[in-house]
């Protein structure tokens, strides 16, 4: 073979190595939550905007964050939004100060308001959604990072809050026999391990959980 030929073996190899990892890297992120609710999380437009969504039914927190977009790819998820929601299928649409502003351009208050759409993020976002988060610019993106480096869903919305044991020597000495000793006093505390949560998706999930409570969709 050819240094030439050995030459183009290679460049189709590395660009299809390149077109395969950017597919992995930009794949969309679609998972139920519970019954009612699904997760869409996007990271490349047009190409990860599900057809078939709509048919599911379900309220979809669709999650903007960090996404980088063109204006012509907005438009085209706008017209997605616009075929999905209702006053039944709600569209929470989640987005941060480095959410692109021509995707949440349409549902800002200087628009007429999009039936079926609520936008939610940090107080610090350059442009306000209808319900702001108390969460800093660092709190959102280590949540929202969080679930791109493992950690599931349930517990970014619900955490885990794990107690530390009485230490085994304490648990002996409260069976010893001999009463004549009184214990000393202890004052028992309540250690929390560290945990990562994802505030701004916590009130998107407790948002959408107290309409269905109000039966306000099914």
């Amino acid at each position: 073979m050819s240094h030439f030929s050995k030459f183009k073996v290679y460049l189709s190899l590395s660009l299809f190595l390149c077109t395969s990892l950017q597919w992995l890297i930009s794949a969309p992120i679609i998972t139920p939550l519970n019954s009612h609710i699904i997760y869409l999380r996007l990271h490349l437009l047009p190409n990860d905007l599900p057809a078939q969504l709509e048919a599911l039914n379900k309220v979809c927190i669709l999650d903007l964050r960090n996404l980088k977009s063109r204006d012509e790819d907005a438009q085209k998820l706008n017209a997605w939004v616009l075929n999905q929601a209702s006053l039944k299928t709600l569209v929470i649409i989640l987005q941060n100060e480095e959410t692109s502003y021509s995707l949440v351009s349409p549902y800002t208050p200087t628009h007429t308001k999009t039936i079926g759409v609520i936008t939610l993020g940090p107080t610090v976002s350059r442009f306000p959604p209808d319900i702001q988060v108390d969460v800093s610019s660092e709190s959102d993106q280590q949540g929202y990072k969080a679930f791109e480096t493992g950690t599931s869903l349930e517990l970014l919305i619900t955490p885990k809050i794990d107690k530390v044991r009485d230490d085994e020597e304490r648990l002996n000495k409260e069976h010893v026999t001999d009463s004549s000793q009184p214990l000393e006093p202890e004052v028992k505390e309540n250690h929390l391990s560290t945990v990562v949560t994802d505030p701004v998706l916590q009130q998107a999930f407790h948002l959408v959980e107290g309409l269905v409570a109000l039966k306000r969709i099914n």
